[in-house]
């Protein structure tokens, strides 16, 4: 069973089984046994995606899941089983990441002037790393390095997203300055120069209706710039990043939409997912 099939009343009966103790010992570990196939590879994905290393990973997804099982009586939405262990996931890893040396220090007889000569690009990233200060240092390394989101970042630090954003958009200006100018040209020449064309975004561009919340509209539109799409839905907006064929992933939470194409290729729909659970359908209505 995979999660793209199991609606969320079907987990909250495998949750309530689980942890039922009027059902026997055995139905209750087919039950979560049914959970850790479905959340599983999420588990093991987020971890991966703030560790780095397959292995660590892999131990912080078991470990994640032997936590919820023996905390299962504590989670209060059963619906939101997904989330809830992506937060005990999230727990591990910055713990895991809190005893992690955040810089590699450079060695005491190695000169500002023979570091500037190196070539070698980590020892100068390092030392523009060096030139942060303690906050500035801690949300860049987490978004750079361990791919945190913005909002993973504030709530981890007890801090606002948009000061975390600030930190980082200091962070990079004083990173930039401090990198030597071969390092520069080198950064500048590996980034890409081409960009998605109007084309390539004009098909999702719209207004969409869910079929079983008529009043929830989302609606699809070109950035200011032209070259990304955002979504926005009951006053939030969020930056749509593609992440497969129609498939685009939203950068402020766990949401995915599918995108489904006509028989002539024009966008008809999508179906929304959240933490690997189908929320629904919503349908275009209209271009805009």
């Amino acid at each position: 069973m995979t999660g793209h099939r199991m609606t969320p009343a079907a987990i909250e009966d495998c949750v309530q089984r689980a942890r039922h103790p009027g059902v026997p010992e055995a139905g209750r570990h087919a039950a979560f046994e049914e959970l850790t196939r479905l959340f599983e590879g999420m588990a093991f994905a987020s971890a991966h995606r703030w560790l780095g290393d397959m292995e660590e990973a892999q131990e912080v997804a078991q470990d994640a899941l032997l936590a919820a099982w023996m905390k299962l009586d504590q989670l209060r939405a059963p619906a939101a089983f997904g989330g809830w262990l992506k937060k005990l996931v999230a727990t591990e890893c910055h713990r895991r990441l809190r005893k992690r040396p955040t810089l590699t220090a450079l060695p005491e007889n190695l000169s500002t002037e023979e570091w500037m000569d190196r070539p070698d690009p980590d020892w100068s990233l390092a030392r523009a790393l060096e030139a942060l200060s303690r906050d500035e240092r801690y949300v860049t390394v987490l978004f750079y390095v361990h791919g945190f989101r913005i909002e993973e970042i504030a709530a981890l630090a007890g801090t606002p997203a948009a000061t975390i954003g600030k930190r980082l958009y200091t962070a990079r200006l004083k990173i930039r300055r401090a990198l030597p100018g071969s390092v520069r040209a080198a950064v500048l020449r590996r980034m890409p120069t081409e960009r998605p064309g109007p084309e390539a975004l004009g098909g999702y561009v719209g207004l969409y209706r869910f079929e079983k919340r008529p009043d929830l509209l989302v609606e699809i539109r070109r950035s200011p710039r032209g070259d990304s799409l955002v979504g926005s839905a009951h006053g939030q907006r969020s930056l749509l990043v593609p992440i497969g064929a129609d498939v685009l992933a939203t950068r402020s939470f766990d949401g995915e939409g599918h995108f489904q194409r006509d028989e002539r290729g024009r966008i008809t729909q999508f179906v929304y997912y959240e933490f690997g659970a189908r929320l629904g359908v919503a349908k275009k209505l209209i271009e805009v």
